[in-house]
């Protein structure tokens, strides 16, 4: 498993080899009824790792907490699941791919229109995963594994825009340091600006302030 930071919150890479839909060659010969209690069983299990991880972090909870929280035995639990690592990577999973989603979308924008763009993802990947986000942002663990190709593209694509906005001096910062700080306060960021009337604009021009000259 890896884990990699990126802009704001830890993105999660795993170059382990994730069961595809977590279907095996017995589920797929099993009725429509058994299938759908076996989602509902999955899905029960999700919500209830995302939430201790997000109260907890990650480290603190047990796979004996997450069964107990989802009423569910260690062996239901492996039968959708090979362990912790792939249940955290199936909990961000969403959250994940949304994000890389809207990075595309981001493609040949101006250094400045970018930048605002990538904390606008950081807002929006909020509203939809708050309590993934959060697991995110828990999990400071530096990258032991090489780097899967398509995380490691946006990573590069990440700095890539950043050091653009610092070629045209458009940067208070030396852009890695830019990417630091969006890292260590994203998160807390996003929490303080709920108080606010517009929380997605007040963290954006919070984080504008902090990163661009006038």
């Amino acid at each position: 498993m890896i884990y990699k930071c990126i802009l704001g919150y830890n993105i999660i890479l795993f170059s382990t080899n994730v069961k595809e839909s977590n279907v095996t060659a017995q589920e797929s010969s099993s009725s429509p009824r058994v299938a759908r209690r076996r989602a509902r069983t999955r899905e029960r299990i999700l919500s209830k790792a995302a939430t201790l991880f997000a109260a907890r972090g990650v480290d603190q909870v047990t796979l004996t907490d997450i069964t107990d929280e989802a009423d569910v035995s260690r062996g239901n639990l492996y039968s959708h699941f090979d362990g912790k690592d792939e249940l955290v990577y199936a909990v961000c999973q969403p959250a994940m791919e949304y994000s890389m989603e809207q990075m595309r979308k981001l493609d040949g924008l101006p250094p400045t229109e970018a930048i605002e763009g990538i904390l606008r993802v950081h807002t929006e990947v909020w509203r939809k995963f708050p309590g993934t986000l959060l697991v995110m942002y828990q999990l400071k663990v530096a990258a032991t594994e090489e780097v899967t190709s398509g995380h490691e593209r946006q990573s590069q694509d990440v700095m890539s825009v950043f050091r653009q906005a610092a070629d045209m001096n458009l940067l208070r910062i030396e852009p890695e340091l830019a990417i630091d700080i969006v890292d260590a306060i994203g998160v807390p960021l996003l929490k303080l600006a709920q108080e606010a009337p517009d929380p997605d604009a007040f963290f954006v021009e919070s984080m504008l302030r902090i990163l661009l000259k006038k």
